[in-house]
């Protein structure tokens, strides 16, 4: 009643408060453990976290109606729900990362290198950092020959560097609306198993950045996934964007195909990231 009370006054921003500390304060173990047992005590911090109910109740009718209940714990309500993610999703998926890494060193899970890539390049980026991105030139006829000339997809010639702050990692689907993925503050991942054009993207400064992993020296540029990136970037900004290709440090990334044509050239810079593997990450790799 306290907590309602709160909320009813207008003060509901020390409630958030206080689930976001019993969310950071509740260790992974601990979860497990409130939602294994069944704790009453209202001064326990599983009562802030989980309740119990029933969701099989027999009728006066049914044989079962005088047997014992068989209680269940659950997420007492989405905001926690939300809470425990924010404070715990990271550090999950970090674990999930070094997992897939070892089972990546056995020779026949070869094929799992790409997944592997894409979610440790997914976790590196989106705890930020500062980063390099090199431009990528494309051979183009000149308009006047038959030859062409390596000519560059972005307004600079060298490297540039930008500074990403941590981001929150959100999910997204192509039902969800454009308004939607246009904060800052996240780093958007399809959730579709196999998203052909883009891995990620997310807003930095005025520009939106659009993320592809890969393993190989090229990649397939699928013109319909690219406008819906471009549509969901320009839905915040209305500008020209970046499209960067996240390699492993020391490997050369050649081309896409089909090159990126003159349109797609005018709504995005290309760009490749290096990124380093830290010692005794058993990738294996092609």
């Amino acid at each position: 009643m306290r907590t309602l009370a709160l909320v009813l006054s207008g003060n509901s921003e020390i409630v958030d408060k206080k689930i976001s500390m019993a969310a950071v304060q509740t260790k992974p173990r601990d979860l497990r453990n409130f939602a294994a047992s069944n704790l009453e005590a209202v001064t326990d911090a599983s009562h802030t976290i989980v309740t119990t109910w029933h969701p099989k109740q027999p009728q006066p009718n049914e044989s079962k109606y005088l047997s014992d209940d068989i209680p269940e714990q659950v997420i007492v309500s989405p905001i926690v729900m939300s809470a425990l993610l924010h404070a715990h999703g990271k550090a999950i998926y970090s674990k999930l990362v070094h997992l897939l890494a070892i089972f990546s060193s056995i020779p026949e899970a070869r094929a799992s290198a790409g997944w592997i890539w894409e979610h440790w390049a997914n976790a590196q980026i989106s705890g930020g950092g500062d980063f390099i991105l090199k431009p990528i030139t494309f051979k183009q006829p000149t308009g006047t020959t038959t030859q062409s000339e390596p000519t560059s997809a972005s307004d600079t010639t060298g490297p540039i560097s930008i500074r990403i702050p941590p981001l929150k990692i959100s999910l997204f689907d192509v039902k969800t609306r454009l308004s939607v993925t246009c904060n800052s503050d996240y780093y958007f991942i399809p959730a579709s198993k196999n998203n052909a054009t883009f891995d990620a993207f997310f807003h930095h400064k005025d520009n939106g950045i659009g993320l592809q992993m890969t393993l190989s020296d090229n990649h397939s540029l699928n013109a319909d996934g690219l406008k819906k990136l471009y549509d969901r970037l320009q839905a915040r900004k209305e500008t020209q964007h970046i499209y960067v290709v996240v390699v492993r440090k020391g490997h050369t990334f050649k081309n896409f195909k089909p090159t990126p044509t003159p349109i797609q050239q005018k709504r995005f810079r290309f760009f490749t990231l290096e990124l380093e593997l830290p010692p005794g990450m058993c990738l294996f790799l092609p």
